[in-house]
């Protein structure tokens, strides 16, 4: 289970960042900055690529698989971010499972990612027992046991004051996490049939997504599915700020390119992603009510981060990673229409 939020930074403060992360300023400094760490050399502020030392197959499939040249050259124009990895410890969970976190660094703002693996002998009303005791149970922070989104905000908060000053107030457009869960594992699911209306199966997936501490009626079946149509067992079952992914033809697989584990990184990728050039898109689009125009700087970026937004909405795999998730995230969000908007103006003055 990962948990992401994303702060934006304000206009006013994005262009001063403190001196050790003067590179975030402009085009060329951060794409050399990137440049630099795939050439192997130590990066600014102890920051590394975003696809750590594991290869994140996400990243090859956002910036289209580009094989001529390295990712620095698209790190601006497509939003890619710099890792700054584990920005605080987390305690191990109880049942011996994997606690970690991960800040993540764009020209524009923070994203950070708590990430949680369980294992063990659940039922699926165990596993949603467990996952919202994660999900809401105390989190420490230095000598404070805080709740994930306070804690989410504390972290970030530090954070931006490190990177723009302690006068910059991140805004928080969404306090509650975007959510996504995955089952790795398990046995007694029959990946051929397909998941019964209201049925145990289908009442989990509502119960992890929506995050209910009772029990309701599910929301409709095809309302809340991600994943295009299917006559089998196959579901990304989603809410407006979750993902739940219920795979069970690869349960069992031993074939890493179908590996659920990997699977479930480049769907948090992809959300955060989304989530992240979203909140851009939007703090532009308030900039247009009030002050009422952008500034040539910021005229030049969200052009780049409207381009990264229709990639991602249209999910055509020759572009960026094929999915049907930022689409409808996108939409759930409210972010096309104000996409629209500043389209518009930027098409007006550019």
């Amino acid at each position: 289970m990962s948990l992401l939020w994303v702060r934006t930074a304000p206009e006013a403060h994005r262009h001063k960042p403190t001196p050790g992360f003067a590179f975030l300023r402009d085009e060329r400094r951060y794409r050399n900055a990137f440049e630099s760490l795939e050439g192997g050399k130590s990066g600014p502020e102890k920051l590394g690529l975003p696809w750590g030392t594991s290869g994140d197959r996400f990243w090859d499939f956002y910036t289209s698989r580009l094989r001529d040249g390295n990712r620095g050259q698209l790190a601006w124009t497509h939003g890619l971010p710099l890792l700054r990895h584990a920005p605080v410890a987390l305690p191990k969970p109880a049942d011996g499972g994997y606690a970690a976190s991960s800040l993540y660094v764009y020209p524009h703002g923070l994203a950070l990612v708590l990430t949680f693996r369980m294992r063990g002998p659940f039922t699926l009303t165990g596993v949603a027992t467990r996952a919202r005791d994660l999900r809401y149970g105390p989190i420490r922070l230095d000598s404070s046991r805080l709740t994930p989104a306070l804690f989410a905000s504390a972290v970030l908060a530090r954070n931006g004051a490190q990177v723009w000053g302690p006068d910059a107030a991140l805004s928080d457009a969404a306090a509650e996490p975007f959510t996504i869960c995955t089952v790795i594992r398990a046995t007694g699911a029959d990946w051929k049939v397909r998941v019964e209306e209201e049925g145990e199966l289908h009442r989990f997936l509502d119960k992890v997504a929506g995050w209910y501490d009772r029990d309701r009626a599910p929301d409709a079946l095809e309302s809340c599915r991600i994943s295009s149509p299917r006559t089998d067992g196959h579901l990304l079952y989603g809410h407006r700020r979750s993902r739940c992914v219920w795979f069970p033809e690869h349960f069992d697989t031993g074939d890493q390119r179908h590996s659920l584990l990997h699977y479930h990184r480049n769907l948090t990728f992809a959300s955060m992603q989304t989530e992240s050039l979203a909140q851009y898109v939007c703090r532009a689009d308030d900039d247009l009510r009030d002050p009422g125009y952008l500034s040539i700087p910021q005229r030049a970026y969200a052009h780049h981060v409207l381009q990264s937004v229709d990639r991602l909405n249209e999910g055509r795999p020759e572009y960026t990673y094929r999915s049907r998730s930022p689409a409808r995230q996108l939409q759930d969000n409210g972010t096309l229409g104000r996409a629209q908007r500043v389209r518009e103006y930027l098409d007006q003055v550019l």
